[in-house]
């Protein structure tokens, strides 16, 4: 049986495009929904994070809010530091919206950003912005703003970013490798089925598949094989039988043969006993047709 190229063969490069297509849309649907999903729980838990930071700083105002009874000589450092931890510019306004003075580190509210009400972030200019009232015996005496300079909190969100994209990567390496496998285990019993079958109706009775592939690949493999033997049996079987006729049927055909040459050519008479020979030969080379039907 000739060797089997190492190449695939059509209907391999078929199964190997349609595992690849698949792994690859696979991988990529996957990376792209971690991807968005990461980023989407990274800026919720932003969000998150600068209001609670908000939440605290606009504490720490209404303290020093209480203690110096109004925002004249309150004492906004605490809320300083808490902006500061955050990553954020401070900025405190009034129950009006006007801007209170800040300790060292504290920011400056510009025309756009004196005006807000309310709780909640938002991009102003590229930055992320939480506000939080001040709440003073139940009544509101002015706003802390955090603005957060833009890319806080985009480091950890690029480290998870580059790790999808190398397990992606790394999924994808796999997904290839094993559609090349696969589709190996598969063409590889059918490229040599292939072979011993042309071999074998070309005349080569020895001629096997000799590779078992998985589940029924192989058992079709098997039955191939179990074909053969039993053709290349029979085969040897007919031959051996025929050489036996041939060689029961030599003796009484040489008998009749001589016999009726003889009395062809007058060396002898033709005698009761004689024919009766004849008669037995033809007789015997007659059983042996029948037993040979």
């Amino acid at each position: 049986m000739s060797t089997l190229r190492v190449g695939l063969g059509p209907l391999g490069r078929r199964l190997l495009f349609a595992f690849v297509l698949v792994a690859v849309s696979s991988v990529l649907v996957l990376t792209v929904a971690a991807l968005i999903g990461v980023g989407q729980g990274f800026q919720v838990a932003t969000q998150v994070n600068q209001e609670k930071a908000a939440a605290g700083a606009a504490a720490a105002a209404g303290g020093a809010y209480r203690k110096a009874s109004g925002w004249d000589g309150a004492d906004l450092s605490r809320t300083s530091a808490i902006a500061e931890a955050a990553g954020a510019k401070l900025f405190v306004l009034d129950a009006i919206g006007a801007p209170v003075g800040t300790p060292t580190g504290a920011g400056h509210v510009g025309q756009g950003q004196g005006q807000g009400q309310g709780k909640g972030v938002g991009p102003v200019g590229g930055e992320g912005v939480a506000n939080a009232p001040v709440v003073v015996a139940g009544a509101r005496v002015g706003t802390v703003r955090l603005v957060f300079e833009t890319g806080t909190g985009n480091r950890a969100r690029d480290v998870a970013w580059w790790w999808i994209t190398v397990a992606a990567v790394v999924a994808l390496l796999i997904a290839l490798l094993a559609s090349w496998v696969v589709t190996r285990l598969i063409t590889r019993p059918i490229k040599a089925m292939t072979s011993a079958t042309r071999a074998f109706a070309a005349g080569d009775r020895q001629a096997r598949v000799g590779v078992h592939g998985p589940g029924e690949l192989g058992e079709l493999a098997r039955a191939f094989d179990s074909m053969a033997d039993t053709v290349a049996r029979s085969e040897r079987d007919r031959r051996n039988l025929t050489a036996d006729v041939a060689h029961e049927l030599r003796t009484p055909l040489a008998a009749l043969q001589a016999g009726l040459e003889e009395l062809r050519d007058g060396l002898v008479e033709p005698t009761p006993q004689g024919l009766a020979g004849l008669h037995d030969q033809s007789l015997r080379l007659g059983a042996w047709a029948r037993k040979d039907n």
